[in-house]
């Protein structure tokens, strides 16, 4: 049974091939469906791989135990899927350096244990969901580089735990919302 899957460049055939997946084409994430058995999975991360191809809903299957998703780097098209709130030992999410398109969906702000959350240089558009204040413990939240617009939500302060914050490249306005927390004065 899987507890961490790295897979790195130019590694699909060997790391994957134990699992029965060697036959897959390194564009392809249909693999993703098939990890849905492996119910102790702690980590995936296949940052730099040239996958490419729409992000499956099936991902919100992963097992419930995962706690970091690590798909940067990567030429992956469409939207974070709704179902990504299911996820909930989530504390890693590194999807920066995609293609995605599409708004937020509120149910990120369902993962109370999430600590770093990377999406910059995609093409996410919409406003920033107010949800993501209830990731109270969340100490690095990277979202330059896409199409948000509207206002910086102001539930953002109650991340009391923020350390680095960089919303730039966007079409935001307001003011950084100011905590209460030890790192925040």
């Amino acid at each position: 049974m899987w507890n961490y899957a790295y897979i790195g460049q130019d590694e699909w055939s060997t790391s994957l091939g134990h699992a029965g997946l060697s036959k897959l084409f390194c564009w392809d994430l249909n693999f993703l469906g098939a990890l849905t058995n492996c119910t102790q999975l702690q980590s995936l991360n296949v940052g730099f791989n040239k996958l490419g191809g729409q992000l499956p809903a099936s991902i919100a299957n992963l097992s419930t135990q995962l706690n970091e998703l690590s798909l940067y780097g990567n030429l992956i098209s469409g939207s974070i899927p709704p179902g990504i709130g299911t996820l909930v030992s989530q504390q890693t999410l590194y999807v920066s350096e995609n293609l995605l398109t599409g708004k937020l969906p509120p149910s990120l702000g369902e993962l109370s244990k999430l600590r770093k959350v990377s999406l910059y240089s995609n093409g996410l558009s919409g406003e920033i969901p107010s949800s993501l204040g209830n990731i109270t413990w969340l100490t690095y939240l990277y979202m330059f580089n896409n199409s948000f617009e509207g206002s910086i939500p102001s539930s953002l302060g109650r991340c009391s735990y923020l350390l680095d914050l960089n919303l730039g490249y966007n079409k935001l306005n307001g003011s950084i919302p100011v905590g209460h927390g030890p790192y925040n004065s």
